[in-house]
């Protein structure tokens, strides 16, 4: 009976430790490109990354504009802090709302280079690899909650065939062979700093509410 109880006891603060721990959330911006001197997810991620999010531990990084390497920086805080989600952003002129993209296709090409010099032209990202990937996040139920708040925000079929491009592409393929959800989010240039603060961090509100 005592040897009983004790597994009990051990199975039951094994749960409680276990529903103690930490969910994680890793963030990602870019640097300044071309002729965006001041990339606002660069800024973004400085805002975020002394932010007290309570119970979920939150991390940024900023990427450089890089096709070769900004996931492989990216991939070594996943690799390092293995976040159970992983949201990008990446900055598009363009642009009137945020817009979560639903797909990356394998495909990279630019009439400019990127910041490494690097100015790719009708290739593959990956010889091997599929067409195109979709994001794991529950899409159209973050956009479905926050347009009830009236947060401008709108799904995009398109990333375009830059490094923000580039970079889900890599990164979805990575989320789904490593299990956790990812995606990527492109946000307006023009936008009151104060504005896309506040909206950008309704959707990570809402993407942890749903997925974690």
């Amino acid at each position: 009976m005592q040897i009983i109880i004790v597994v009990y006891i051990w199975i039951n603060m094994g749960q409680k430790v276990m529903s103690t721990k930490k969910a994680k959330v890793l963030l990602s911006g870019f640097e300044s490109f071309l002729d965006v001197k001041v990339n606002p997810t660069e800024q973004l991620m400085m805002q975020f990354k002394n932010f007290d999010f309570g119970d979920i531990e939150v991390k940024t990084t900023v990427l450089p504009v890089e096709f070769v390497n900004s996931f492989k920086v990216l991939k070594n805080h996943i690799d390092d802090f293995k976040p159970d989600l992983v949201l990008s952003f990446g900055v598009a002129n363009q642009r009137q709302s945020l817009e979560i993209e639903r797909i990356a296709i394998n495909f990279r090409s630019s009439k400019n280079k990127d910041n490494s010099g690097f100015c790719p032209s009708n290739d593959k990202i990956d010889d091997n690899g599929p067409d195109g990937v979709f994001s794991n996040l529950k899409i159209d139920e973050i956009v479905s909650e926050l347009k009830k708040q009236e947060v401008p925000i709108d799904v995009s079929n398109s990333a375009g065939a830059y490094v923000c491009n580039s970079l889900m592409y890599e990164l979805c393929l990575d989320s789904k062979i490593n299990k956790y959800y990812a995606g990527f989010i492109h946000t307006p240039s023009d936008w009151p700093k104060e504005i896309l603060n506040e909206t950008v961090f309704k959707v990570i509100l809402s993407a942890i509410k749903i997925h974690i």
